[in-house]
């Protein structure tokens, strides 16, 4: 039962990088994803972002996510590792985010303690962005040309 407990305190421990780490990621994702068909809009002398080709849409997307992803990559190292608890690890116990992102900039630096592990994120994350991004795009179009026929 102790075991238990512990167990699932240290599942909800990393709720906090997790939730706090969000909201700047979608941010940061749908911001840049707009910024980027702008940019190409502008670059292929396009008049609407409805006329981008699904590939750069998808490139848009994908790297759109790797900001994204980049950006708050460390409260995703913060997360994971409060939440596996703070045995071996340089967080202190129950710390705020803060001071366990502080920690790990100390004790491990930047690229084998606040980046560790993002080589990796960065093969997968970006594809899952790019794809989401594009399809939710095509969708939204094809969503509104069907409102638009209704209302005819």
């Amino acid at each position: 039962c102790r075991l238990r407990r512990a167990a699932q305190a240290a599942a909800f421990s990393g709720i906090r990088p997790a939730l706090i780490g969000v909201v700047p990621y979608t941010g940061i994702s749908f911001s840049a994803f707009e910024a980027l068909k702008a940019y190409l809009c502008r670059v292929w002398k396009l008049e609407s972002d409805s006329q981008l080709k699904t590939w750069q849409r998808l490139g848009a997307g994908g790297l759109a996510g790797v900001l994204a992803m980049t950006a708050t990559y460390p409260l995703n190292v913060v997360r994971r590792r409060m939440q596996m608890g703070s045995e071996g690890s340089a967080l202190p116990a129950a710390s705020s985010v803060w001071r366990a992102l502080c920690a790990l900039y100390v004790h491990e630096g930047v690229q084998n303690g606040l980046f560790k592990g993002l080589r990796l994120s960065l093969i997968i994350g970006p594809v899952q962005s790019a794809v989401g991004f594009a399809m939710n795009d095509v969708v939204r179009e094809h969503l509104g040309k069907q409102h638009k026929q209704c209302r005819a």
